[in-house]
């Protein structure tokens, strides 16, 4: 071997160990991007989410947006629950109106179940202009008080708006309902029967007026009922002497009531929050629902509309099929209906106005279709604030 042939593999160990620290390197992700990899130094524009922010961070960002596009859609109302939970907003334009004028034109645009009623009043000469888009009704109303001031009054079946007083003023609303204090007086009385010494406690006395959207169109409604509250003082009031609780045989979206209850022995200034129970049952549109095989369901319940009924009745008796249905709950009011009863062959046999009655017996099995008016039962809590104490 010659001397140039030893000097070249004399570089062979020089070469194996330069290979394995090639080799390390390499597995260790330096040119691979891996965890190992050197962090870029980039500006914060180019720079990829991962280097800009914490890894804890990022994978929060991640976990948010994941959470984001999980959630489930808004589910859609049907016009008639829309209107009970937030009516739509409405438009409005009048320039140098009278307030009975601009009554007219927003009745015009409502289109509503009871027409808003104009009633008079010594301020009638001022006159208004508005241009509103797209509000509700309730701030619609607010905005007309605004230049010419009125309160609400009870018309037997709705708004009567009476140009009088400053206004109104320590409302709160929600949705299609409004609630306004009208009166708040400290009242004690005695009898004359009453034995010496004998004492009775004073009590407090506060009429609410309760509005509801004229679109909303009501057909009973409970009393108001008052859930609690206290004063200024941290003083809670005595709720245990309630009205009597029962459902007004008037349509109505106007009603004024009074609550009371014990005075305290230390009086406040105000009274700092009361809370109140609204409940009312609307009529949106026409419902119908049907029963198949009727003969063999007696005292089955069923849906009809938001209601659920129950067939109390079906019997044959002398050629003669009698239907009764009955609330299922047997508390609420019977349902204005109309029962149509088709025989085995599909054809009606008679229809009867109402829950009860009777047709003549055509031949089973018989199909009982339901219809009538779509109602609902709406019950919300409202509350009013800093109530001046008389």
């Amino acid at each position: 071997m010659n001397a140039a042939m030893k000097w070249r593999w004399a570089y062979v160990p020089v070469i194996i160990v330069l290979g394995l620290i090639w080799y390390e390197f390499w597995s260790s992700g330096v040119f691979k991007g891996g965890e190992n990899a050197p962090v870029s130094q980039g500006t914060p524009e180019t720079m990829p989410v991962a280097e800009t922010i914490p890894a804890t961070a990022a994978a929060t960002v991640s976990a948010a947006t994941k959470a984001v596009v999980q959630l489930p859609p808004e589910p859609v109302l049907d016009p008639f629950d829309q209107l009970l939970k937030e009516p739509p907003p409405i438009s409005l334009s009048v320039q140098n109106a009278t307030l009975k004028q601009t009554i007219d034109a927003l009745n015009k645009t409502l289109s509503p179940a009871f027409p808003i009623q104009f009633g008079g009043g010594a301020q009638d000469s001022k006159l208004i202009s508005l241009e509103i888009k797209n509000k509700s009704f309730w701030e619609v109303l607010e905005a007309i008080e605004a230049q010419s001031p009125f309160e609400v009054q009870d018309n037997g079946n709705g708004f009567r708006v009476v140009q009088y007083g400053q206004g109104i003023r320590n409302f709160e609303r929600r949705g299609p309902i409004m609630i306004y204090p009208t009166q708040f007086a400290y009242v004690r009385t005695n009898s004359g029967q009453m034995q010496p010494g004998g004492t009775r406690q004073a009590r407090m006395q506060l009429n609410i007026m309760l509005a509801i959207d004229p679109r909303v169109h009501v057909i009973r409604h409970m009393p108001l009922a008052l859930l609690g509250g206290e004063d200024d003082l941290g003083q809670a009031i005595d709720v245990n002497q309630q009205n009597n609780q029962a459902y007004s045989t008037s349509e109505s979206n106007v009603w004024q009531q009074g609550v009371s209850w014990p005075a305290p022995d230390k009086m406040g200034k105000n009274m700092a929050k009361l809370q109140f129970l609204v409940r009312y049952t609307a009529l949106g549109g026409e419902t119908e629902t049907s029963l198949e095989d009727v003969e063999n369901k007696k005292d089955q319940t069923f849906d009809f509309g938001e209601r659920r009924l129950r067939l109390a009745r079906c019997d044959v008796n002398n050629g003669r099929l009698q239907i009764q249905v009955v609330p299922a709950d047997e508390q609420s009011d019977p349902p204005k209906t109309t029962l149509t009863i088709v025989n085995g062959q599909g054809v009606s046999i008679g229809t009867i106005q109402g829950v009860n009655g009777q047709v003549p017996a055509g031949g089973g099995p018989y199909k009982l279709v339901v219809k009538g008016p779509r109602t609902k039962e709406v019950s919300t809590t409202l509350e009013l604030q800093g109530i001046p104490l008389p």
